[in-house]
């Protein structure tokens, strides 16, 4: 995530010419949809983790047998 952030400022100071998209560079929008699709893989694993530590605190102990 932190490299798409870096890429979209660096290809948001560029002056070249490109295919422009709602007012960005096409890169722009390609680092974009990376850094969100990273974040979201984010989220699930960080959400999965807690779902199994959760269960993990659940199991019974030889003392509630």
């Amino acid at each position: 995530m932190l490299y798409t952030f870096g890429r979209f400022w660096f290809e948001y100071l560029r002056i070249d010419e490109a295919v422009h998209v709602l007012g960005l560079r096409l890169n722009d929008w390609v680092s974009v949809l990376v850094f969100l699709g990273g974040l979201a893989m984010f989220v699930r694993q960080e959400r999965a983790a807690r779902r199994r530590s959760h269960h993990l605190d659940e199991v019974p102990t030889p003392q509630d047998v």
